[in-house]
């Protein structure tokens, strides 16, 4: 008993280590600002009937798999609109407005590498929460790289908040005087400029908060129709003003003043933008267009020339490429191959024999510690691909960007988890836990050993249709234990001698 304690504590260890292992080695310091904060594009699109859409548009450059202009990718549902949305990086933050109107909750979600250079969205399931943004009127939302900022009406007048690491700080307002008796805050607008939260006043007036303080931009008086859209994209502004023709146009605003960047035809009003600043800075513009099909529409404009890069359908982000989808043809097709041989090859009349004391382990009890261990390589898997346990289980991962390699992953993973253990223990975790090993089938009683515990392995988790069969032929080990010289036994006690002391 107590052998067996230590060897499931050393197990355990093991598999722990793996864990920890495989995981950091698969996300090298990605997360919260492992990204540059304007190479990714977020947008919350409202549905058709209710609750809302989060779209990504991963970056289009500096990742090891740039996505194509005009691709995006649907990330999560959402049964309320948000009043406003902030991103910071790779971190998308979402400001709901409680039921009672009160108050504001905020939560957030982030885009992470995951494997082959492909985008996951975490927490899986859920969203993060935050702390509410203070009492008011929330009039804007936006994300600069310390974090996002709010204008809000308080009772006090205006203020702009930012989300730090102790919760939300006032950064007051400019102190501008007024002129002609009309409030200078009358309508101001906060947007990003640079890495820095800015206010854009009613006389036209551009101040930026950094170090501490506000203070005045040196540049013309920016000029914005009450109903335009306005955006930060690196050193410059973006106004998107829907146009009576239909369409918007583009005006970007910088030190130098205000240069029409040009029209976008066919957007309707209820668009949703985005900046993307790559190759001096983009414009994702996302709208419903009832007459075409699909109806949603993306266009990605230059935001320094107005030079059209991308309009029309958007591209999805597809799980398996083309390339993939021949490589797993391909393979199942090897692997139906093997099956087949394996399958209708002779076993061979070489007799089977069992230590002292032992007996073959019923294909019940074989299964189940299967099961133990699938499980164990599900969670490794789940960490390395950042997705939930069940997605995999379910095969809903499939339908993920590369989610498709989590199921080979996770075969592999049971193959080498179940190699290692076996040869140096004799057994795994669920072999363990439904107290039967693995010994060479000669009488011997001796563990496996890597050879073995190789081919038996390979076979098993390489080829599953063949242990399967085991379960239908109770009497005899399964292909890959013949092939391997092994066999999977149960200790039992011997019979007590009836004559014995007597």
């Amino acid at each position: 008993m107590i052998a067996r304690v230590r060897i499931s504590m050393v197990m355990a260890a093991c598999l722990a280590c793996a864990a920890f292992a495989l995981s950091a080695f698969a996300s090298p310091g990605v997360g919260d600002g492992a990204v540059a904060a304007p190479a990714h594009a977020w947008m919350v699109v409202p549905r058709e009937e209710e609750g809302a859409q989060i779209v990504h548009l991963p970056p289009r450059a500096q990742t090891e798999r740039p996505a194509e202009p005009g691709s995006q990718r649907q990330v999560r549902e959402l049964a309320k609109v948000p009043v406003g949305a902030a991103a910071v990086g790779a971190r998308l933050y979402m400001a709901f407005a409680d039921d009672e109107g009160a108050g504001h909750t905020v939560l957030s979600g982030r885009a992470v590498l995951s494997v082959g250079g492909l985008w996951a969205f975490e927490p899986v399931g859920r969203l993060e929460a935050h702390p509410r943004v203070p009492d008011g009127t929330l009039l804007a939302f936006v994300g600069t790289d310390p974090g996002p900022a709010a204008l809000v009406s308080t009772t006090g007048g205006l203020d702009v908040f930012r989300l730090g690491d102790d919760g939300w700080v006032s950064l007051g307002v400019p102190e501008v005087s007024e002129s002609s008796g009309s409030d200078p805050f009358d309508g101001a607008r906060l947007t990003r400029l640079g890495a820095d939260p800015a206010l854009v006043l009613l006389d036209g007036s551009v101040w930026t908060h950094a170090a501490d303080a506000w203070s005045r931009e040196s540049m013309p008086p920016v000029r914005i129709a009450p109903g335009a859209t306005l955006v930060g994209v690196g050193s410059q502004m973006v106004a998107i003003e829907a146009l009576d023709g239909g369409g918007v146009s583009l005006k970007a605003y910088d030190a130098s003043g205000e240069h029409a960047l040009g029209v976008v035809a066919g957007v309707t009003s209820a668009m949703t933008a985005s900046p993307i600043a790559l190759d001096g800075g983009r414009i994702a513009l996302l709208w419903r267009d009832p007459d075409a099909d699909p109806p949603l529409r993306v266009a990605e404009v230059s935001a320094t020339t107005g030079a059209p890069i991308y309009e029309g359908e958007p591209r999805s982000i597809m799980p398996v490429s083309a390339g993939e989808f021949r490589l797993l043809a391909g393979l199942l097709l090897v692997v139906a191959a093997a099956v087949l041989l394996i399958a209708v090859r002779p076993s061979g009349e070489k007799e089977l024999v069992l230590p002292e004391s032992a007996a073959l382990a019923e294909p019940g009890r074989r299964f189940a510690a299967t099961i133990v261990d699938l499980l164990v390589a599900l969670f490794i898997t789940a960490q390395i691909f950042r997705v939930s346990v069940l997605d995999i289980a379910t095969m809903t991962v499939i339908f993920e960007p590369g989610g498709w390699a989590a199921v080979p992953a996770v075969l592999g993973i049971g193959a080498v988890l179940g190699m290692v253990f076996e040869s140096a223990f004799g057994r795994t975790l669920g072999k363990f836990l439904l107290g039967c090993r693995v010994v060479r089938s000669d009488g011997s009683g001796l563990s496996p050993g890597v050879v073995r515990s190789v081919i038996r392995n390979a076979v098993k988790w390489g080829l599953p249709p063949i242990p399967a069969l085991a379960l239908f032929e109770p009497g005899v080990p399964h292909r890959g234990d013949v092939l391997a010289g092994a066999v999977v036994i149960v200790d039992i006690e011997p019979e007590a001698d009836a004559s014995a002391g007597s």
